[in-house]
């Protein structure tokens, strides 16, 4: 298991992060690997309009260089294209509407510690 940090979890974008989360997830297995992710997700994406991280822009087609540019369910989809793509959403079931695959938690009690 390979688990992924990434400077997207400074950013309240939860499309960027999965575009992030995604790359890492790519460079860091084979072709064959089973990739999981998993997003802990408010369901409620925010358009922050902060520069995209100078590292990300060089390994971006300039069409996606500010966190607008970004589209949740695109960036979900092409997510799954490779990995299972699972979002939780805590407290909220609106994460339905972004990740087909996804659970609801009512109480973060119930989160492995």
């Amino acid at each position: 298991m390979i688990e992924v940090h990434t400077d997207a979890a400074a950013y309240n974008n939860d499309a960027f992060a999965v575009n992030q989360a995604t790359y890492h997830l790519k460079k860091a297995g084979e072709k064959q690997t089973k990739r999981i992710l998993i997003v802990l997700s408010d369901g409620h994406p925010v358009d922050d309009y902060a520069q995209i991280p100078k590292e990300d822009r060089k390994r971006l087609p300039k069409s996606k260089h500010n966190f607008p540019d970004f589209d949740l369910k695109q960036e979900v989809s092409m997510a799954s294209l490779d990995s299972i793509c699972i979002g939780i959403g805590i407290n909220s079931d609106a994460v339905g509407r972004y990740y087909p695959q996804n659970v609801v938690i009512d109480d973060v009690d119930y989160l492995p510690n």
